[in-house]
């Protein structure tokens, strides 16, 4: 009976889920416009035109997205009864933690360290990609540019729904976060010695698939500093290999939670 219960709460997420991948695949096209110059005149022009379009999108959201499970018109009455039930054991199970208990957590520190890994090799595809894709076609960043680093997002769009979906099926969220951020940071190094456009597009996409979902946000601050600093003391290419090695750090840092606190059977 718990596991039946557990596939209809795993079926009413999916359901949310897919109700608001529209709206975070349009939210995340409108913050690349930051990163590529898509034939701008003026760079506040393109910041008027995202901030613009992100405050309509705010106001679409305040009548498209519901507060609360029981006045979701799309959900029916025991997709909403299962959802509730489970939001009140939750509540239940919850314990009360102070902000001095939360940073006394080790626990919380490890994870920390794993979204700040993640995040700098994040920004190492985000602002140097189209930098790269430009000195590989010995051309100025501009429209064509533009459009070549939207490639790998493309295959991020349609690997999400069928990688989350196996990880879910074999119950393996760690396994496979583990080892598409090994293979995001391989193909970062990779990206450094291959000069042949397809095959560097071909290792810049499948580590694009990797780093999609991520949150460290400080990490994001730190990478374009760190990345400076290691290209003017080693030279241009240990920059994006450093940001590549401390994801590194963070696949083994995801390792070592994985043996000991079982994430993917949920203990």
């Amino acid at each position: 009976m718990k596991h039946v219960n557990s596939m209809k709460l795993e079926l009413v997420c999916k359901k949310i889920s897919w109700r608001i991948l529209p709206l975070i695949v349009l939210m995340f096209c409108l913050s690349m416009l930051d990163r590529t110059n898509i034939s701008f005149v003026k760079s506040h022009r393109m910041f008027l035109i995202e901030g613009g379009i992100t405050v309509l999108v705010g106001i679409f959201c305040l009548f498209y997205l519901d507060s609360h499970p029981k006045d979701a018109k799309w959900l029916d009455i025991k997709e909403k009864d299962i959802l509730l039930k489970h939001i009140e054991i939750s509540n239940t199970k919850a314990k009360d933690y102070s902000i001095k208990d939360i940073f006394k957590s080790i626990l919380v520190w490890k994870f920390v360290f794993v979204y700040f890994c993640i995040q700098l090799s994040v920004y190492g595809v985000l602002f140097y990609l189209p930098s790269k894709i430009a000195q590989i076609l010995q051309i100025n960043v501009g429209f064509e540019v533009g459009l070549l680093n939207a490639i790998p997002w493309i295959f991020v769009f349609i690997a999400l729904p069928i990688f989350t979906s196996l990880a879910d099926k074999k119950h393996s969220w760690n396994l496979y976060a583990i080892l598409f951020l090994l293979l995001a940071s391989l193909s970062m190094i990779a990206s450094t010695f291959v000069t042949n456009l397809a095959a560097f597009l071909f290792f810049i996409s499948l580590a694009a698939i990797a780093l999609i979902g991520s949150l460290g946000n400080l990490g994001g601050f730190v990478a374009p500093t760190l990345k400076t600093y290691i290209e003017n003391h080693f030279g241009v290419e240990f920059g994006l290999i450093a940001l590549a090695l401390i994801a590194i750090l963070g696949v083994l840092v995801l390792i070592h939670l994985k043996i000991t606190l079982n994430l993917d059977k949920g203990e």
